[in-house]
């Protein structure tokens, strides 16, 4: 004969326990803070508090949002940066502040620029796009 295993031996029955001990601790934390309200003095009714208590969570949510997005909005705002750029406007070709090349151009010849970008490689990109070759000397 098979003997019958006992239920708390197995274990879903001890997730069930917990799930319902779970319950009734959240239910009594809520008993708790309804009770506190409800003898502070105020002429409300239950209902009201419970719904006066959530409508508190929703507009700290909200502003838990609000202020991750214009965080957001910071950060990538800070995380570009302004490049500058000296410019051969006959050759077509950039170069940095520093670069040799850039100090020998005259100043009819030469154009300074401030590109903001992320990185110099994108900075790199733009001024590719409008027609300008690296200087092989100081971006390579």
């Amino acid at each position: 004969m098979s003997e019958k295993k006992k239920a708390y031996t197995r274990p879903w029955f001890w997730l069930l326990i917990v799930l319902i001990v779970s319950i009734i601790i959240k239910a009594a934390e809520n008993a708790e803070r309804i009770e506190q309200l409800l003898s502070s003095g105020d002429n409300y009714t239950e209902q009201e508090y419970i719904t006066a208590e959530n409508s508190e969570q929703v507009q700290e949510a909200e502003q838990e949002i609000i202020s991750s997005e214009i965080a957001d909005e910071q950060t990538e705002q800070s995380s570009a940066q302004v490049f500058r750029f000296i410019m051969n406007k006959s050759s077509k070709k950039y170069h940095t502040e520093k670069c040799s090349a850039a100090a020998k151009l005259s100043e009819s010849n030469r154009e300074t620029t401030d590109i903001e970008a992320d990185s110099l490689e994108q900075a790199k990109q733009i001024l590719e796009e409008q027609g300008y070759s690296p200087c092989t000397k100081c971006l390579y």
